[in-house]
């Protein structure tokens, strides 16, 4: 904002997504006030592609005078081309048919038509590593994104990626895209994360040369500490040689979305092997940094205990995290087209997510998501019942507080949906933890609006008299987290709770066992420990032979382990971050809600297989120096 008060641009150049909507707008108008001439373009995949959605899109959009879609490099080169040839005149350029621009002209007709380029070889777009351009954000610590290839065969209709324009594959070039890797790790400051946006990394077999090359680069100069990748869908033997290179520096995701065939059939990806991505989990499990995938709730065809049975069915094919949530529509989507919504009897409603809100020279702006709310095939009270479980259930599993009791209980056939529904139902009464489920379950009900209007009212009337944070939402998942971090109480109480549904839903499971299993999920937090004054970096457990026995059976600890305690350990470096940055952390939901996020699961202690006990008293090795 401040460089465009200072130096308005003759062109400005925005790409659209569901989270910049209206702050881009916003910065339009900024500009226009500073440049009456000003010629405004839009890009991305935030919009339907039919002309009249994209007529309707402009002309209730007039701070845009141009959009384009899809890749948007040489449309806006032509468009650069013709606003010089009709010298800054912004209506004759409107006026003029430009290849991969659309524009509304002085007839208040649509003009323009799509551009879709046949070069395979994406080199002759300039690379903003190379050039220069993004050296400034690799000094301050940006996390690089790097695209190999764009493009994506497969044709999920909740996803843009999956649309037909966009299916063929184009490569950038060996030598660029090695050059862009060797550029940035000399030229940044080390970085937590590299990303990769290719949209099916391992798809093709030169992939399996990059991931030498990039792990050739950590073991030479450790220039980042994980690398973020989307697998490709259909597993092939060079995704496991890919994932064996990279071993811990990546996570083993496969994004299976839904179990249940009829869901697969709908949302178009039946021809993906469910059974190919399990052994891809399975054969790489051991050398990669844990197992992660998806399962969507409100996709055609998903019924309350389909999906049920999906995440149960994750569990049991041994996956250590599971994400997903409520679909949310995105324009573009074959999903957001209005037959789809149609014959899926699709009813979505408005929220504003975390985070998605800001102060901007005084006025605060805000992004709205539609999701779907129900179908024909599940109801909103459903989801909406479906909400409190799955936040209970994420943190237990996916954010690491019960994922080893959770192992155990997969194990012995004991669902964790039925566990935690029952703490809901049958709940002590006017406990601290009960008044947390009350209020989450208000939360859960009480996001949702019923059109975009009806949202933005409501914000702009209550930001009048509070502040964006104060407005801002937090992630429902994480709030639970947040409860249970901020209160021993809160979280005791649950632990009583679990324990107590668990022994109703199945007499499976020793008492002892729980019990032991219960105080490990409460040592093993490290953030926890450090919030009480705890800093040991390894600690010892005490439990019984039941449990280390059962532990053996379910393989968390080796066949041969025969002590009477688990060892916990964190790494030092882990350790340092934790500790660093605790003292200075706003406690106020939001704000300690985005700063465990940093950390996630990664907070918890993990179990090894030590054959002798840690010295607990022994505080020279156990805890770090930096304390």
């Amino acid at each position: 904002i401040k460089e465009i008060e200072n130096n308005p641009p003759d062109v400005l150049g925005l790409s659209n997504y569901m989270w910049n909507e209206n702050l881009n707008k916003f910065i339009c108008e900024i500009a226009q006030k500073k440049n009456n001439d000003l010629i405004t373009v839009t890009g991305g995949p935030n919009l339907r592609s039919d002309n009249k959605s994209i007529e309707s899109f402009l002309k209730n959009n007039s701070v845009y005078d141009f959009c384009i879609l899809y890749a948007a490099e040489i449309p806006f080169s032509n468009l650069i081309k013709k606003i010089f040839d009709h010298k800054f005149k912004k209506q004759k350029v409107k006026d003029d048919l430009i290849e991969g621009c659309f524009s509304i002209n002085s007839k208040r007709q649509l003009m323009g038509k799509i551009f879709l380029s046949e070069e395979k070889n994406l080199d002759y777009v300039p690379s903003p590593f190379l050039n220069g351009m993004m050296d400034e954000f690799l000094n301050e610590g940006f996390y690089p994104l790097f695209e190999t290839n764009r493009g994506c065969p497969f044709s999920c209709t909740f996803c843009v990626w999956g649309i037909s324009a966009l299916h063929k594959i184009k490569t950038f070039s060996m030598e660029r895209i090695i050059a862009e890797f060797d550029y940035v790790a000399e030229n940044s400051i080390k970085s937590k994360y590299w990303f990769l946006a290719d949209a099916n990394f391992g798809i093709l077999p030169r992939d399996v040369e990059i991931a030498k090359k990039i792990r050739n680069i950590y073991d030479s100069n450790k220039s980042f500490e994980q690398i973020n990748i989307y697998w490709t869908k259909n597993i092939t033997e060079r995704t496991y040689e890919i994932a064996k290179t990279f071993g811990k520096l990546c996570q083993a995701y496969t994004a299976l979305q839904s179990l249940d065939p009829l869901v697969l059939k709908l949302i178009k990806r039946n021809n993906i092997s469910v059974e190919r991505l399990n052994h891809f989990k399975n054969e790489v499990a051991d050398y990669t940094n844990g197992t992660y995938t998806d399962i969507l709730l409100g996709q055609p065809g998903e019924t309350k205990e389909s999906h049920v049975n999906s995440v149960f069915g994750a569990m049991k094919l041994g996956f250590d995290q599971i994400g997903g949530g409520e679909v949310r529509l995105l324009p573009g989507s074959e999903m957001d087209e209005d037959k789809s919504r149609k014959a899926y009897n699709l009813v979505t409603k408005f929220r504003m997510g975390e985070g998605a809100i800001g102060n901007y020279n005084g006025k605060p702006i805000f992004e709205l998501e539609e999701v779907v709310r129900a179908t024909k095939w599940i109801t909103e009270l459903e989801m909406t019942s479906l909400r409190s479980i799955r936040a209970l259930i994420y943190v237990s599993t996916t954010l690491g507080e019960l994922n080893n009791l959770n192992t155990i209980m997969v194990h012995e056939n004991i669902n964790i949906f039925k566990v935690v529904d029952d703490i809901i139902q049958m709940r002590e009464k006017n406990t601290k933890f009960s008044k947390v489920l009350d209020e989450l379950e208000k939360l859960a009900k009480d996001e949702w609006f019923d059109s975009r209007k009806a949202a933005a009212d409501y914000y702009y009337k209550i930001l009048k008299t509070r502040t964006p944070d104060e407005v801002s939402p937090v992630k429902l998942n994480m709030w639970v987290l947040v409860k249970f971090l901020k209160s021993k109480e809160v979280y005791n109480q649950f632990l009583q709770e679990f324990k107590k549904s668990i022994l109703r839903v199945s007499n499976n499971l020793d008492e002892i066992i729980i019990d032991d299993m219960l105080k490990l999920s409460f040592s093993k937090n490290y953030l926890r420990a450090c919030m009480n004054g705890e800093f040991e970096i390894n600690k010892d457990i005490l439990v019984s032979k039941k449990t280390i026995d059962k532990l053996k059976e379910v393989k968390i600890l080796g066949k041969i382990y025969n002590q009477n305690f688990i060892s916990l350990s964190i790494e030092k470096k882990l350790a340092k971050s934790i500790i660093t940055t605790l003292p200075s952390v706003d406690t106020n939901d939001l704000s300690f809600s985005q700063y465990i996020q940093n950390f996630g699961i990664n907070m918890q202690m993990k179990i090894i297989n030590k054959e002798n006990p840690i010295i607990l008293d022994n505080k020279v090795n156990n805890i770090p120096d930096f304390v």
